[in-house]
């Protein structure tokens, strides 16, 4: 079994999570960990909540006024505190409560699909969906191989390698071309990686004879 959890798989921890399964049952359905599971819902879990004028759980039915401590008596009397526009009321207001903030999804099931107060509840609601948990999760891996794909050490030996031979004058073509046994990228990557200033030289005037000095070198992995 592959580390990376697949669709299929996706598509039962959805279903189970439907049906209140705990993370050990569907671990147990797919034989993997109870933690492989919680690290995935928590990841990839999606919120849903509605445009509001402020962060409050109680702010369409707040009556609340007169909360600032140096207003006049009647300062805010026949007014709705949550209207006034020269105080955050989130901030001095002791029944505040953030729409962001719901106690049941810093725990399991970290998601709001069979809580009984769903429909009622004012607060931002967070979801597991299978296929949406794909798409991130594949967009997440393209990401990570975005870019430099090899080691330091990989690296520092092939800058060795052809930095001399660009100073020479010949084309990355027929650098690539010569020498494809000793270098283990494509003329493409390798353009790429000149162009970042990998290595010690870097295109100037259509050509890459151009030395980088050593204290203007951009780091790349530790090196």
């Amino acid at each position: 079994m592959t580390d990376q959890l697949t669709l299929n798989e996706r598509i039962v921890i959805e279903r189970m999570l439907n049906d209140d399964c705990t993370f050990a049952t569907i671990a147990r359905r797919l034989k993997r960990s109870p933690s492989t599971i919680s690290r995935e819902v928590k990841r990839y879990r999606c919120f849903i909540g509605d445009d509001r004028p402020v962060d409050c759980a109680k702010y369409f039915g707040c009556s609340r006024n007169r909360q600032c401590e140096d207003a006049p008596f009647h300062g805010c009397y026949g007014a709705r505190r949550k209207r006034c526009k020269d105080v955050d009321c989130t901030q001095i207001c002791s029944a505040h409560e953030s729409f962001h903030n719901c106690p049941k999804l810093s725990k399991p099931p970290y998601v709001c699909t069979c809580c009984p107060k769903q429909k009622t509840c004012k607060r931002d609601h967070a979801y597991y969906t299978a296929h949406r948990a794909q798409s991130f999760h594949l967009k997440t891996m393209r990401d990570s191989h975005k870019g430099i794909r090899m080691t330091p050490e990989e690296l520092i030996d092939l800058g060795n390698l052809i930095e001399p031979l660009v100073l020479k004058g010949p084309s990355l073509n027929h650098i690539v071309a010569t020498h494809r046994d000793e270098i283990k990228v494509s003329e493409r990557t390798l353009y790429t990686y000149i162009d970042s200033s990998v290595f010690s030289v870097r295109k100037t005037q259509g050509s890459y004879a151009h030395r980088i000095p050593l204290s203007t070198r951009t780091h790349h992995r530790g090196f």
